[in-house]
């Protein structure tokens, strides 16, 4: 299984239900579309705190959650319009890949909104990734984390494995 080092507080915020995209200035590659990954939390302590995560422990050096990389988009223009469902902003994003193809579904510019949330950087030319089907850990597993995707040792994997089929707490 192939992790991801993210700061904290985006870590618990992913893991927790608050934070649904991942935005960064790479894109995964087309492998990875529709894939586990495991979301581990930097040892580096919290330079910013959320409300939505008041009274929350904040793991650090700890993997605390698994979620499915669904798909990636290129922010190439800037826009934003309100949701007709809830009023939330929208980003304008092209370049859509989708992980049952992994190929790009346009090849040309094709406007698509995504709701944006207020965790991301979502300037121009970066990535969103979005993570879904996200399995929170009641109890982080303590790990050694790197910068870009990572394997995750075997040990950890086997635990992460017993977690998700609800074997072990």
């Amino acid at each position: 299984m192939k992790a991801i080092t993210l700061h904290q507080p985006f870590a618990s915020l992913i893991a927790h239900g608050h934070k649904h995209f991942e935005t960064r200035a790479w894109t995964p590659s087309r492998g990875m579309m529709g894939r586990r990954i495991a979301i581990h939390a930097a040892k580096k302590k919290p330079y910013t705190s959320f409300d939505e995560l008041r009274g929350q422990e904040i793991p650090l050096g700890a993997i605390v959650c698994t979620a499915t990389l669904a798909w990636t988009a290129r922010i190439t223009r800037i826009g934003f319009v309100p949701n007709v469902r809830d009023g939330e902003p929208h980003c304008f994003l092209a370049d859509f890949v989708h992980a049952e193809s992994a190929r790009p579904i346009v090849k040309e510019y094709a406007t698509v909104g995504i709701p944006v949330d207020p965790f991301g950087d979502y300037s121009r030319g970066r990535w969103i990734w979005s993570l879904t089907d996200v399995r929170r850990f009641r109890t982080p597993l303590r790990c050694q984390g790197r910068q870009g995707f990572w394997d995750v040792p075997i040990p950890i994997c086997m635990d992460i494995r017993l977690i998700e089929e609800g074997t072990i707490r």
